[in-house]
Protein backbone atom coordinates (compact mmCIF):
# COMPACT_ATOMS: atom_id res chain seq x y z
CA UNK A 1 0.00 0.00 0.00
CA UNK A 2 2.69 2.27 0.97
CA UNK A 3 3.83 1.93 -2.85
CA UNK A 4 0.76 3.35 -4.18
CA UNK A 5 1.24 6.50 -2.15
CA UNK A 6 3.35 8.73 -3.61
CA UNK A 7 2.24 8.26 -7.35
CA UNK A 8 -1.31 8.73 -5.71
CA UNK A 9 -0.18 12.18 -4.18
CA UNK A 10 1.96 13.09 -7.41
CA UNK A 11 -1.48 12.57 -9.74
CA UNK A 12 -3.16 14.44 -7.29
CA UNK A 13 -0.96 17.49 -7.17
CA UNK A 14 -0.88 17.43 -11.34
CA UNK A 15 -4.75 17.35 -11.02
CA UNK A 16 -4.88 20.19 -8.21
CA UNK A 17 -2.78 22.40 -10.31
CA UNK A 18 -4.45 21.92 -13.62
CA UNK A 19 -7.96 22.92 -12.36
CA UNK A 20 -6.18 25.84 -10.35
CA UNK A 21 -5.25 27.08 -13.67
CA UNK A 22 -8.61 26.36 -15.39
CA UNK A 23 -10.55 29.63 -16.15
CA UNK A 24 -13.40 28.15 -14.29
CA UNK A 25 -15.55 30.87 -12.60
CA UNK A 26 -15.85 28.54 -9.45
CA UNK A 27 -12.31 28.29 -8.74
CA UNK A 28 -12.03 32.17 -8.75
CA UNK A 29 -9.54 32.41 -11.86
CA UNK A 30 -8.83 36.13 -13.03
CA UNK A 31 -8.26 37.48 -16.42
CA UNK A 32 -5.16 38.46 -17.23
CA UNK A 33 -4.44 42.04 -16.37
CA UNK A 34 -5.68 44.38 -19.37
CA UNK A 35 -2.47 46.77 -20.70
CA UNK A 36 -3.66 50.62 -21.77
CA UNK A 37 -1.15 51.98 -23.85
CA UNK A 38 0.05 55.47 -22.23
CA UNK A 39 1.35 58.08 -24.39
CA UNK A 40 4.41 59.49 -22.71
CA UNK A 41 4.85 63.05 -22.49
CA UNK A 42 2.02 65.47 -22.53
CA UNK A 43 3.28 67.10 -26.19
CA UNK A 44 2.97 63.44 -27.54
CA UNK A 45 -0.95 63.28 -26.47
CA UNK A 46 -1.91 66.43 -28.01
CA UNK A 47 -0.50 65.45 -31.01
CA UNK A 48 -2.18 62.46 -31.25
CA UNK A 49 -5.68 63.99 -30.01
CA UNK A 50 -5.15 66.47 -32.59
CA UNK A 51 -4.65 63.74 -35.30
CA UNK A 52 -7.42 61.56 -34.25
CA UNK A 53 -9.75 64.11 -32.90
CA UNK A 54 -9.65 62.32 -29.43
CA UNK A 55 -9.94 63.64 -25.83
CA UNK A 56 -7.30 62.80 -24.12
CA UNK A 57 -7.38 60.84 -20.83
CA UNK A 58 -4.96 62.59 -17.91
CA UNK A 59 -4.45 60.30 -15.79
CA UNK A 60 -2.57 62.11 -12.21
CA UNK A 61 -1.15 59.72 -10.20
CA UNK A 62 1.89 60.22 -7.43
CA UNK A 63 4.70 57.80 -6.09
CA UNK A 64 3.92 57.50 -2.66
CA UNK A 65 -0.48 57.26 -3.52
CA UNK A 66 -1.60 54.53 -2.22
CA UNK A 67 -4.91 55.20 -3.67
CA UNK A 68 -3.31 55.27 -7.46
CA UNK A 69 -1.87 52.42 -6.84
CA UNK A 70 -4.86 50.75 -6.09
CA UNK A 71 -6.73 52.28 -9.23
CA UNK A 72 -3.78 50.61 -11.01
CA UNK A 73 -4.44 47.53 -9.52
CA UNK A 74 -8.00 47.26 -10.14
CA UNK A 75 -9.22 49.86 -12.86
CA UNK A 76 -6.75 50.39 -15.51
CA UNK A 77 -6.05 46.45 -15.67
CA UNK A 78 -9.82 45.54 -15.88
CA UNK A 79 -10.33 44.56 -20.02
CA UNK A 80 -13.59 46.09 -20.49
CA UNK A 81 -11.89 49.66 -19.13
CA UNK A 82 -8.91 49.53 -21.24
CA UNK A 83 -11.03 49.03 -24.06
CA UNK A 84 -13.20 51.64 -23.58
CA UNK A 85 -9.65 53.80 -23.28
CA UNK A 86 -8.69 52.23 -26.24
CA UNK A 87 -11.65 53.05 -28.56
CA UNK A 88 -12.32 56.78 -27.48
CA UNK A 89 -9.01 58.42 -25.89
CA UNK A 90 -5.62 59.70 -26.02
CA UNK A 91 -4.19 58.04 -22.57
CA UNK A 92 -1.64 60.27 -20.78
CA UNK A 93 -0.47 59.39 -17.50
CA UNK A 94 1.30 62.16 -15.48
CA UNK A 95 3.07 61.78 -12.31
CA UNK A 96 2.52 64.68 -9.94
CA UNK A 97 6.17 63.72 -8.69
CA UNK A 98 7.93 63.54 -12.24
CA UNK A 99 5.60 66.61 -13.81
CA UNK A 100 4.45 69.11 -11.68
CA UNK A 101 4.58 72.22 -14.15
CA UNK A 102 1.83 70.12 -15.88
CA UNK A 103 -0.30 69.23 -12.56
CA UNK A 104 0.02 72.66 -11.86
CA UNK A 105 -1.60 74.04 -15.04
CA UNK A 106 -4.78 71.42 -14.70
CA UNK A 107 -5.04 72.48 -11.22
CA UNK A 108 -4.98 69.45 -9.96
CA UNK A 109 -4.22 69.00 -5.91
CA UNK A 110 -5.77 65.83 -4.72
CA UNK A 111 -4.44 61.54 -6.39
CA UNK A 112 -5.00 60.14 -8.09
CA UNK A 113 -7.38 62.33 -10.54
CA UNK A 114 -8.80 61.41 -14.09
CA UNK A 115 -9.57 64.14 -16.59
CA UNK A 116 -10.49 64.43 -19.79
CA UNK A 117 -9.23 67.18 -21.78
CA UNK A 118 -10.38 68.33 -25.71
CA UNK A 119 -7.67 68.25 -28.44
CA UNK A 120 -7.42 71.74 -27.91
CA UNK A 121 -6.69 71.73 -24.39
CA UNK A 122 -9.67 72.38 -22.53
CA UNK A 123 -10.62 70.35 -19.45
CA UNK A 124 -14.56 69.22 -19.91
CA UNK A 125 -14.78 66.68 -17.37
CA UNK A 126 -12.59 65.24 -14.47
CA UNK A 127 -13.20 63.37 -10.53
CA UNK A 128 -10.51 63.62 -8.23
CA UNK A 129 -10.23 60.36 -5.98
CA UNK A 130 -10.38 56.36 -6.75
CA UNK A 131 -12.43 55.32 -9.29
CA UNK A 132 -13.67 51.85 -9.56
CA UNK A 133 -14.34 50.41 -13.38
CA UNK A 134 -17.74 50.93 -13.42
CA UNK A 135 -17.14 54.62 -11.60
CA UNK A 136 -14.61 55.25 -14.82
CA UNK A 137 -17.04 54.24 -17.10
CA UNK A 138 -19.60 56.55 -15.77
CA UNK A 139 -16.88 59.41 -16.61
CA UNK A 140 -15.76 57.54 -19.57
CA UNK A 141 -19.39 57.12 -21.18
CA UNK A 142 -20.68 60.51 -21.83
CA UNK A 143 -17.63 61.80 -24.04
CA UNK A 144 -18.87 58.97 -26.10
CA UNK A 145 -22.77 59.67 -26.04
CA UNK A 146 -22.22 63.15 -26.56
CA UNK A 147 -19.56 62.72 -29.31
CA UNK A 148 -17.32 64.19 -28.25
CA UNK A 149 -14.86 61.86 -29.67
CA UNK A 150 -15.10 62.56 -32.95
CA UNK A 151 -13.26 60.98 -36.01
CA UNK A 152 -9.90 63.01 -37.81
CA UNK A 153 -11.19 65.31 -40.67
CA UNK A 154 -9.53 63.94 -43.73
Amino acid sequence: MSRLVLPLIVVVCVLAGAVAQAEWPFFGAKKAPAEIAWVDGTADAFVAARQTGRPILVYVTAEQCGFCRKMERETWSDPAVAELVAAGFVPLKLNADHHPDEVAALRIKAYPTTVLVSPQGKPFAGRAGFLGPEKLAELLQPAVATNEIRQPLN
